[in-house]
Parts: structure tokens; C-alpha cells; sequence
């Protein structure tokens, strides 16, 4: 239960701090609308950076997890039951993070192929 919450409370703040950066201007759009850029906002630009946003979320997910089986790994003390399943839970991030890495090239490729 613990484990949930504090996974949740996480989770949280990340969103909470990259809503609050986002918000922030720092006079971006004054200085971008001096040298020319105009700042439009098109359907893909907002799918891009919500399927690139929802995939760095998972692939932190899968670093904690990779943590948390290494750590659980190390704490083993020779007992063969608690380091098969940090093997386990190791093995299916590793995993996890392949398909993640794999997804983003794939959205990275398409986007880039529908921007141009």
C-alpha cells in the first residue's frame, strides 16, 4: 500500500512541476515573435507532444522499476525465491523499456514523416 501511494505521490509531482514549467513564458514569445517565429499551435504539434510527454512518463516508470528489482536484487542475501523475482521484475523492464524506446522511434519516424 505504501509503495502505491508513494509511486502515486511521484507520479504526481512530476505532472504537477512539468504543468507548472509549461505555464512559465520567461518572455519566450516576445523574444521568439522578434526574430520571426510565430508561435502556432496544429493538431499534430499537440499529439506529438502528448504521445512524446506519455512516453518519456513510461519510460521513467521503467527506470524505477529497474531500480527497484536491482536494489531488491542486492537485498537478496542469497535467498534464491526473492532473486528470482527481482530477476523477474528485472527482465520485464528490461523488456518494457525496449518496447518503449521502440514506440517512441517508431512515433518519432511517423510524426517527422507527416510534418514534412
Amino acid at each position: 500500500m505504501r509503495r502505491n501511494a508513494f509511486l502515486f505521490l511521484s507520479v504526481f509531482l512530476i505532472l504537477l512541476s512539468g504543468i507548472s514549467m509549461a505555464q512559465a513564458q520567461y518572455g519566450l514569445k516576445e523574444t521568439g515573435g522578434k526574430i520571426g517565429y510565430e508561435d502556432t499551435v496544429t493538431v499534430e504539434s499537440v499529439v506529438a507532444r502528448v504521445i512524446t510527454g506519455g512516453l518519456a512518463l513510461i519510460a521513467i516508470v521503467f527506470l524505477l522499476l529497474t531500480l527497484y528489482a536491482g536494489l531488491r536484487w542486492m537485498t537478496a542475501r542469497g535467498n534464491a525465491e526473492f532473486a528470482d523475482k527481482a530477476k523477474t521484475t528485472l527482465e520485464a523492464a528490461i523488456i518494457g523499456l525496449a518496447i518503449t524506446v521502440a514506440a517512441y522511434a517508431i512515433t518519432n519516424l511517423v510524426l517527422k514523416s507527416l510534418g514534412n
